[in-house]
């Protein structure tokens, strides 16, 4: 059994990846030992390196993506006594030694309402269809893409002619709220993750252009 304080390396990206890096700052239950992630500016992504940004200024340790393979950031998860492995926006499919390098295994944080929208992409494909709503979820790390079973989910409600930019400032909004909930299920001993129903499972695939 893991006890508080949850100890978390968090690997993620951009603007969603530095507000659930506030929001695991923000967490009493929560000892956030670094933060892994893209540190080199994108002339026109001013959110590219945003948690590298976020994290340098709160005085983490930072470890620049580029430079840790995955096998690396294994050996991080033992170095530093990691409880969780904390994924956003990690664009790298994970060798099993390495999602289960932690206590608790690996969480990942998928911007969909899982088994809904798998994949690179789920934000293009809510706007295209108009969905009247999306959210968060966090999950385990399995063999899959986004297959693992369910440790939280917050659901977000959308009017319907939302821009790319409006629906990520909605998804940010429900990082806090989800961060809570997961870290309150890890740390339950009797909360049991919930399988993802398979034959409600979509695929979210990279799409020509981006929506605005």
């Amino acid at each position: 059994m893991v006890t508080a304080p949850l100890r978390v390396l968090l690997a993620a990206n951009w603007g969603l990846g530095e507000r659930l890096l506030d929001a695991l700052l923000a967490c009493p239950e929560v000892a956030l030992l670094g933060v892994v992630t893209r540190c080199a500016p994108v002339a026109d992504d001013p959110w590219a390196d945003a948690a590298c940004r976020r994290a340098r200024a709160a005085g983490l340790s930072v470890w620049d993506e580029r430079q840790v393979q995955p096998t690396g950031l294994g050996q991080l998860v033992h170095d530093l006594e990691a409880d969780v492995l904390w994924l956003h926006a990690y664009m790298r499919l994970l060798p099993r030694p390495v999602y289960t390098a932690a206590r608790l295994g690996t969480v990942n944080v998928h911007a969909s309402l899982l088994p809904a929208y798998r994949g690179p992409a789920p934000h293009h494909h809510v706007l295209r269809n108009r969905d009247p709503e999306t959210g968060l979820t966090s999950h385990f790390v399995d063999d899959g893409v986004d297959t693992g079973p369910i440790i939280h989910q917050v659901r977000l409600g959308l009017r319907g002619d939302e821009t790319l930019a409006d629906l990520l400032d909605t998804l940010k909004e429900g990082a806090a709220p989800l961060v809570r909930g997961t870290v309150e299920n890890l740390l339950d001993p009797a909360f049991h993750p919930v399988p993802q129903d398979a034959s409600l499972a979509t695929y979210a695939p990279v799409m020509e252009g981006t929506p605005s």
